[in-house]
């Protein structure tokens, strides 16, 4: 999580469509990141970021603090080693399950019908990975995390989060804040 953010800091971000990598040239799959894994990331690519530098952000280490950030427009990303189940229950709400490192990031604030607080998360797994109802107004590759789930998952101590960015505005149209 804090070495993702050191290299935003230094190299910025850039849109997946800045960088002309649409569903059609399979960025949904593992191409990229094996590729870019064994050669780095292409200087092209690099080059479009230098104007996006994240210019705000720290350690998020508690479902709290990730609920500001987020209802301040920021985002968390969440690395840990928890798993879930892919369906989602009735809520959109998947249930941890397994250990697997993974980096994910959380964008929305919900609180159920049944009153359950909930975490939208968004995954890499790409569009529909998860089953089931989803979240109100948020995209399919997202599902719900529960609040203590989340609060532990943030204890591990490697998540962070976002707040500003240099020639960036968040736009979380789609987030239930």
């Amino acid at each position: 999580g804090g070495a993702a953010f050191e290299w935003c800091r230094a190299k910025g971000v850039v849109y997946q469509e800045e960088a002309g990598l649409t569903p059609e040239n399979d960025y949904l799959g593992d191409k990229f990141a094996a590729e870019w894994a064994l050669r780095g990331i292409p200087p092209e690519i690099v080059k479009l970021g230098a104007d996006n530098l994240l210019t705000d952000a720290s350690v998020c280490s508690s479902a709290k603090h990730a609920a500001d950030i987020i209802a301040s427009g920021g985002v968390v990303t969440i690395a840990s080693n928890v798993g879930f189940d892919s369906p989602r229950d009735n809520e959109g709400i998947c249930k941890p399950r397994g250990n697997w490192n993974h980096q994910m990031f959380l964008a929305s604030v919900h609180v159920t019908p049944s009153g359950r607080k909930c975490f939208g998360c968004g995954n890499s797994w790409g569009e529909d990975a998860a089953s089931g109802p989803l979240l109100p107004g948020c995209p399919s590759y997202v599902f719900g995390i529960e609040w203590d789930v989340a609060d532990r998952m943030l204890g591990q101590g490697d998540s962070a989060c976002a707040v500003s960015f240099q020639g960036f505005i968040n736009d979380l149209s789609w987030a239930s804040i």
